[in-house]
């Protein structure tokens, strides 16, 4: 039986490879961008994390009427770092003291660009120089591949009841 070759156009949860962008700038931002990355993170929801996600279960971790005051105390205090594509927001992650990435979002539009990778390296690089010993993250499905290339390894599939929903997640550690 022949061997099926993987499509090296595709990655591993079928977007088009696109050979990494040149022109992508990371920064980090304050709390005060919270609309903005608030905004990008409904849009990857929605965008990306459907070919894992029911609608129902979409619209329960990211309603349209969603609560940007409980978002903004989640980014109070993190480091938050953005990927900047010229003037387009094209992702962001955020790092706690704690050592939680309780953050990793890519904007569809940028997507299969290795910015998701290149946001979680700089939440790991920011990690190790403040001295953390660890780093955690509840890592969805649509995720989950690209915490695992960058070493973090799964302490336990989770069940997280959401506005009448239930999602699958992982809990995720990675050591330093």
């Amino acid at each position: 039986m022949p061997r099926k070759i993987p499509d090296p156009s595709r990655d591993a949860w079928g977007y088009a490879v696109v050979k990494p962008a040149d022109d992508i700038a990371l920064e980090t931002l304050g709390a005060e961008a919270a609309p903005s990355l608030f905004a990008l993170l409904r849009a990857s929801i929605h965008g990306l994390a459907a070919r894992h996600y029911t609608p129902a279960q979409l619209v329960a971790w990211a309603p349209d009427d969603g609560d940007l005051p409980a978002f903004a105390g989640r980014l109070a205090g993190t480091a938050i770092i953005a990927a900047r594509r010229g003037a387009m927001l094209a992702g962001f992650a955020n790092l706690a003291p704690d050592g939680l990435v309780d953050f990793l979002f890519v904007h569809p539009d940028a997507a299969g660009r290795g910015i998701g990778p290149r946001l979680l390296a700089a939440a790991i690089a920011a990690g190790r120089a403040q001295g953390m010993a660890q780093l955690s993250a509840h890592v969805s499905l649509t995720a989950r591949p690209t915490f695992e290339a960058a070493g973090f390894a799964v302490e336990a599939e989770q069940q997280v009841p959401l506005s009448g929903e239930v999602l699958t997640n992982f809990r995720m550690r990675l050591a330093l």
